[in-house]
């Protein structure tokens, strides 16, 4: 029975993993298909609706998302930073486009 359970798995695996599983520079070959991995650790503060559909509904794309909460503290800590670094754009910047898009940013 042992050896019939071993055969079965075996064949699950070989069904289940690839042939053949490449390391190339523009990504991971696994069998026929080009494979890779982005990750969107950073994005603007104001963002239209359904941005991210315009990534997933690439024709051949299959897309996880996850989103990963942070505490409190590092989020205030981390809004607390950016307020102060665009305070001092706002007053330090000499183009006036520039210096109203760090205030709206504050």
């Amino acid at each position: 029975m042992k050896n019939c359970k071993t055969n079965i798995n075996e064949s699950l695996l070989n069904i289940i993993s690839p042939t053949i599983l490449k390391f190339k520079d523009k990504g991971i070959e696994i069998g026929e298909n080009l494979a890779k991995c982005y990750i969107i650790s950073k994005y603007p503060s104001r963002l239209e609706n359904g941005w991210l559909g315009k990534i997933s509904n690439v024709q051949g794309t299959i897309m996880l998302s996850e989103f990963i909460p942070q505490s409190e503290g590092i989020l205030v800590s981390a809004f607390s930073k950016d307020i102060t670094e665009n305070k001092i754009r706002a007053i330090s910047e000499r183009d006036n486009y520039r210096r109203i898009q760090a205030e709206r940013r504050v």
